[in-house]
């Protein structure tokens, strides 16, 4: 995940948390000075198996948090797979039903830091108040294109939540999967059959 700066949700709740401390007689710096904390969801289209029709859902948080030259940038250095059976199974005959009108939308968050609640009387522990994640922007990409193809590696820019409008910021991923889901595409198009590396960004694999 980069450019979270250019974010406008990030930019504004960072502009709150400077009038906060400001107001608390604390130099705003400190505001831009930890890193937040970031939590991407994925959530592929497709069912976990011919029972259970739920999307399949995966969650990642960065392992590399780095600065440079006042920008941000978060690695996650691992990936996660997700069984999508080929085939005359019942569950693999969903998933090529569905890979022409499906998506994988992967959602980005800024998490915060739970806070005291205020209290009239002392207590051994004090109580906690959840804070709630800020959704800062989605990318959505469309499953049909592992009908014909095996990978998709790109930046994506993060849109609003009516996956219209771009809202700053980018997620550079790569997806792939063994070979395309049509048996004709990979008779016909076996030149769309890539092979590439894991991003160092994110990377998840269908298999």
């Amino acid at each position: 995940v980069t450019l979270i700066e250019e974010n406008k949700y990030f930019a504004k709740e960072l502009k709150r948390q400077e009038k906060l401390l400001k107001n608390s007689g604390i130099d705003v710096s400190e505001a831009s000075a930890t890193p937040p904390k970031l939590r991407v969801e994925v959530s592929i289209q497709l069912p976990v198996s011919e029972t259970i029709t739920d999307d399949i859902n995966m969650v990642f948080v960065p392992t590399i948090t780095a600065k440079e030259n006042g920008k941000y940038e978060f690695e996650f250095a691992y990936s996660q797979h997700a069984d999508l059976p080929r085939g005359k199974s019942k569950h693999a005959r969903m998933i090529v039903r569905r890979l022409p009108r499906k998506r994988i939308v992967i959602s980005v968050f800024q998490n915060f830091q739970s806070k005291k609640k205020n209290a009239w009387f002392k207590k051994s522990s004090s109580p906690q108040e959840e804070i709630p994640p800020l959704f800062l922007g989605k990318v959505n990409i469309k499953l049909t294109e592992f009908l014909s193809s095996n990978c998709i590696a790109d930046d994506f820019p993060l849109v609003d939540s009516g996956g219209y409008k771009a809202v700053g910021g980018q997620v550079a991923l790569g997806i792939r999967t063994g070979i395309p889901f049509d048996p004709e595409s990979i008779e016909e198009k076996s030149s769309k059959q890539l092979q590439i590396a894991p991003y160092a960004s994110m990377s998840f694999t269908p298999i």
